[in-house]
């Protein structure tokens, strides 16, 4: 009698567990249920790479609420089932579900949305993501070209396996253009190229931009050095003859292959945009100084063309309250920051001058 409750007890637990999982809703792409898709599921996509399981029952991509199905063998940690990496439902996480399922359904949302967790660094102790525009000052029609650097000599990555940045960019002068992203060749992540998937995804109106990179093999490595280049080509701006386009990345999410969170420290850039005219008529090119940099609050500016105007914004577009004296003809000024802001150490300073515009980068050490 024991023996026959025991079975029913048994047998009851896996009718639960089979009931639970067929309950469950897939989101094709939706990797980590968090009800957005984006650059973290490319990251438990890759972590899922390889595996198979029960297909889904009439599974697809299409952007809709699923039947789970049979659960499959594998967990993520925290215990979401790898079933839903499978996100076009064929039983396989392979290719497709990152570069077809995950692509088309980027950005889309349902349901409540769980804030997607990031693991960015303190600068220093961490580290660094870089963009570097090959060239500061192009002309709209030109390709403008960032190296993506992870990780340098002092701070390299320990036990890569991925990595989702978030980024944001001033789309409101720009006219037409579309991003794009190439991977090093025989990057220090991946120098076989077999063990590797990316994505890259862009809200244009809201000048968005989300890369994932990802492993696919479980198999964590170290290193740093670039790993792409991010690009772009813009028709033509809004305002004027020349503006200034800012990419800051927001966040960051780097793991190992057990997910685990790796610190990491997020950079800006920017590159100034100016139409053929104005780079024909601007031959001699205005050449500013800004001392000391790193500085306390207090700023010397020089510069061989006559400045007319100065704007100072932190890295999220920002105005940072200064105080400064132009007058007609000057080509010095001293520039003082007025408050202390720890939060915002790193800030841009727009040096108009009778031809051009100059964007420097000031750091404001410790007051």
């Amino acid at each position: 009698m024991l023996r026959n409750t025991t079975r029913l007890i048994i047998s009851g637990f896996f009718l639960s567990l089979s009931f639970m999982s067929t309950a469950q809703i897939i989101w094709p792409g939706d990797v980590n249920n968090n009800g957005v898709v984006n650059g973290i599921d490319v990251l438990f996509a890759g972590i899922a790479y390889g595996s198979d399981g029960p297909e889904r029952p009439d599974g697809s991509s299409d952007w809709e609420g699923q039947p789970a199905g049979d659960s499959w063998s594998d967990n993520f940690p925290g215990g979401l089932n790898f079933a839903y990496a499978d996100c076009d439902g064929n039983g396989e996480v392979e290719e497709d579900d990152i570069e077809v399922t995950i692509k088309n359904n980027f950005f889309l949302t349902h349901g409540t949305l769980v804030p997607d967790e990031y693991s960015n660094g303190i600068p220093g102790q961490a580290p660094p993501v870089r963009l570097m525009p090959q060239n500061t000052n192009v002309s709209t029609g030109q390709s403008i070209l960032f190296d993506l650097w992870l990780g340098d000599e002092e701070h390299p990555v320990q036990d890569f396996y991925g990595i989702a940045i978030s980024m944001k960019y001033n789309p409101d002068f720009i006219l037409g253009g579309s991003w794009d992203f190439d991977e090093t060749n025989n990057a220090w992540f991946d120098p076989s190229e077999d063990h590797s998937r990316y994505l890259l995804a862009v809200d244009e109106s809201a000048g968005k931009i989300e890369l994932a990179i990802t492993r696919t093999d479980q198999h964590t490595t170290t290193g740093s050095g670039k790993v792409g280049e991010l690009s772009i080509v813009i028709e033509d701006i809004v305002f004027g003859l020349q503006d200034t386009l800012n990419i800051q990345i927001e966040n960051i999410r780097m793991i190992d292959k057990d997910f685990n969170n790796l610190s990491v420290v997020p950079d800006s850039t920017f590159v100034i945009i100016s139409t053929p005219n104005q780079i024909e008529e601007t031959v001699q090119q205005a050449e500013v100084t800004v001392f000391p940099n790193p500085g306390n609050g207090h700023y010397q500016i020089t510069s061989n063309q006559t400045i007319t105007r100065l704007e100072l914004t932190d890295l999220t577009g920002r105005s940072i309250p200064f105080s400064a004296t132009i007058q007609p003809g000057n080509l010095k000024t001293n520039l003082t920051i007025n408050g202390y802001y720890p939060e915002s150490q790193l800030y841009l300073l727009k040096i108009v001058t009778e031809k051009e515009i100059i964007v420097k980068r000031i750091i404001q050490s410790d007051k």
